[in-house]
């Protein structure tokens, strides 16, 4: 069963809390977030992307290979020279850690897509001002 078809896993990702640091967000997928849309606007952006390197294809792996994997990625994002924040994605079911994340603004579906395919995530959580926050499955998109 591909991840999409998956209503588990759907469950969790849908269930669970995505968190930015610092500015203080919590993300739900299918949810507006309106004072993500303001924060976002004021830096003259319009969209973004909530991602990890953590626990390829829901795998879990080990703290220190997740955190290789997370340098790993915050190279990555700064040679995009793209704008991004610390989190953590929070499963609310289950026995899952928190996931080290990284919240990116502006960030393009289509680099979204390649990202999460390097990384080997399942989805990655998006939105943009205006709507509600989803989740965007890169290896559906092959």
């Amino acid at each position: 069963m591909e991840p999409w078809e998956d209503p588990d896993l759907i469950r969790e990702y849908t269930n669970a809390r995505f968190e930015v640091n610092d500015p203080s967000f919590v993300i739900r997928v299918g949810n507006l977030h309106p004072e993500i849309d303001a924060f976002i606007a004021e830096k003259g952006k319009s969209r973004w992307a909530f991602i990890t390197a953590n626990n390829p294809a829901s795998v879990r792996y080990s703290v220190q290979a997740n955190e290789y994997r997370n340098f790993a990625l915050i190279d990555t994002l700064d040679d995009m020279d793209l704008m991004y924040f610390h989190g953590q994605g929070v499963c609310d079911e289950g026995d899952w850690l928190p996931e080290y994340s990284f919240w990116v603004l502006d960030l393009s579906e289509q680099d979204c897509i390649k990202l999460g395919r390097r990384f080997g995530q399942n989805s990655i959580v998006c939105g943009e001002i205006g709507g509600r926050a989803f989740l965007l499955w890169p290896f559906k998109m092959i």
